[in-house]
């Protein structure tokens, strides 16, 4: 049996075909169209406000410390976080702290923390601090900004904000 030169690639054309076929296609049916990754309320701790501890040291400590939680839970997707800009402010308008949070990778159906100490700058601490000797509730905001892609076996999607 010789092949002849007609074209006809037998065989080997054949099972290539079907190995590329059948390799591209659980990427097309795998598209994320459900995505479950959650940023749950950053938690803040800003030792300068705490009422219990009157000290100088303490009244001086202009710091902010914040624990972000993320929860990713999609079982079949992981989830590649570019970097995480943070933006801290007071009465949601004065920007008071900027923090990066570097890039990282989340497995499927995980959840991590990300735990910083920021420098605040610009707060009115002496009234922020006469406040809460008042009772008063103070407000504060975090502006969360990224870039996401997902992992589906091998593959990365592309990004999405």
């Amino acid at each position: 049996m010789s092949e002849g030169g007609g074209g006809g690639g037998g065989c080997c054309r054949c099972c290539c075909s079907f190995i590329f076929t059948s390799g591209h296609r659980p990427l097309h049916v795998a598209k994320p169209t459900h995505l479950q990754t959650h940023l749950l309320h950053p938690r803040l701790l800003i030792p300068a406000l705490n009422r219990s501890d009157n000290s100088t040291a303490t009244r001086n400590n202009h710091t902010i410390r914040f624990d972000l939680k993320l929860d990713n839970g999609m079982k079949d997707k992981g989830v590649h976080y570019a970097n995480i800009s943070l933006t801290f402010f007071y009465n949601s308008t004065l920007p008071i702290a900027n923090f990066t949070v570097p890039e990282f990778y989340q497995g499927h159906n995980k959840n991590t923390h990300r735990r910083a100490l920021v420098d605040a700058s610009g707060l009115p601490w002496t009234e922020a601090r006469d406040a809460v000797a008042n009772g008063s509730t103070l407000s504060f905001k975090v502006r969360l900004a990224t870039r996401v892609k997902y992992k589906i076996m091998v593959w990365y999607t592309k990004r999405h904000s």
